[in-house]
């Protein structure tokens, strides 16, 4: 277990490191003040990692949840085959690594590139990165894809607010917005589609072509909405949880482990093993 604590410690700072930004503006003011203004993005993604890849979760599915976060903020989309360009481009970095156990160590990069032009010489312009967040952590292999998935989209989340919070008039139509204006429904092309909490999209083009109005939908919190619970979420032993604290206890030969129904009731489920088996445990 040691071993195990000692890799995921190196290989995340590595990863990092392998992620950290070339060139980045130092900023004068805080790093949204750079989104004020920008009304078109393009959108590059780059996945360092076989394991991501076999996984299912290709360059073209984050790519599509990127642009339709982008655009449910009313931002255009830049095609991707007019890149390089010299508009704002948003890079999307994932890279992955792995131990014999079993576990991955991820990181998930989103950085803002913007042309700048440097105040003693305003002639000479450059790529520079003026806004940026990354995420780190760990993932067992059958939960990779879902959990760098949901690490971009937490990752976008943040760049909207802080866009949307220096550019108010992008969130002015409540079909159009993130946070407390989901779920909506979008537009794109001759398609159309329902935009749950998590950023998924449904299309109903079908049911509107027949008749069915998108706004009498009954709607859902969507898929993944509500999060699983895994063997991350497990304390130790020593700490003693309330006498009073109603638990879904489960024993397995000598081993035995304790779910916090509080807890579970807000995750529904908790994806787990004991021993070697894995087990799911509800509430």
């Amino acid at each position: 277990m040691r071993n195990t604590k000692k890799f995921i410690l190196i290989v995340t700072a590595a990863l990092i490191i392998l992620t950290l930004p070339s060139v980045k503006a130092e900023y004068v003011t805080d790093a949204k003040d750079t989104l004020r203004g920008v009304k078109s993005i393009l959108v590059v993604v780059k996945v360092f990692s076989q394991e991501v890849q076999k996984n299912a979760l290709t360059k073209d599915e984050i790519q599509k949840d990127v642009e339709l976060k982008l655009e449910t903020a009313g931002i255009e989309i830049i095609p991707l085959k007019n890149f390089p360009t010299l508009k704002p481009y948003l890079l999307i970095k994932i890279n992955t690594a792995y131990n014999r156990l079993g576990v991955f160590a991820y990181s998930s990069l989103v950085e803002l590139k913007q042309l700048v032009y440097l105040g003693s010489s305003p002639d000479l312009s450059f790529d520079a990165i003026t806004w940026s967040k990354i995420k780190t952590g760990t993932a067992k292999e059958r939960e990779l894809e879902e959990t760098v998935r949901s690490s971009i989209k937490d990752l976008m989340e943040t760049f909207l607010n802080d866009y949307l919070t220096v550019n108010p008039e992008q969130n002015s139509n409540p079909q159009e917005g993130v946070g407390d204006n989901f779920p909506f429904v979008v537009n794109r092309k001759d398609k159309t589609y329902i935009v749950d909490r998590r950023g998924e999209q449904w299309d109903i083009t079908q049911a509107v072509s027949i008749g069915f109005k998108p706004e009498n939908f009954q709607y859902g919190l969507g898929k993944n909405a509500i999060t699983p619970l895994d063997d991350n979420s497990l304390r130790n032993d020593s700490l003693k949880a309330p006498s009073d604290m109603r638990i879904i206890g489960i024993t397995e030969n000598s081993n035995a482990q304790a779910y916090s129904v509080p807890k579970l009731s807000r995750h529904e489920i908790a994806n787990s093993t004991i021993g070697s088996k894995p087990i799911a445990a509800a509430y």
